[in-house]
């Protein structure tokens, strides 16, 4: 599990201080900027994370950019609470009070991390934005 968690991270770090550092994150320009990420790292996907997890698409929503995980566990077999509370800490850990996330939220950056189980199965979603990090 803690390979899962290390590489949510991962992904957020390297295609997005090119893109990030490029968008001064005017109105639309966090879209803009989040579309050119999501399209460029679908270009290496599915990529196998671990011997369980797969990041399988990267999407954008508006300014959010939305992370696509399969897990190969079955949903019913699985501690969602545990599952949930240690990515989210793990997120908040990395992408909180850190450069350069906070000068994407104030610009309307959000992350959203999706991960289903070996049937499509929601195990959980989670979102980091400017509103996590302060709680």
């Amino acid at each position: 599990m803690k390979k899962i968690m290390i590489f949510a991270v991962i992904c957020v770090g390297g295609v997005f201080g090119y893109f990030a550092m490029n968008a001064m994150f005017e109105t639309g320009k966090a879209e803009k900027a989040q579309k050119a990420m999501a399209a460029e790292m679908n270009k290496n996907l599915p990529l196998q994370v671990d011997e369980l997890t797969t990041l399988e698409a990267v999407t954008n929503e508006g300014s959010a950019l939305v992370y696509n995980y399969k897990v190969n566990v079955n949903k019913d077999d699985t501690d969602l609470d545990v599952f949930n509370s240690e990515i989210k800490k793990t997120l908040k850990a990395t992408m909180c009070d850190k450069e350069p996330f906070t000068t994407l939220y104030k610009g309307g950056a959000s992350y959203v991390y999706i991960y289903a189980d070996a049937v499509g199965e929601e195990l959980t979603e989670i979102t980091i934005d400017a509103d996590t990090c302060k709680s």
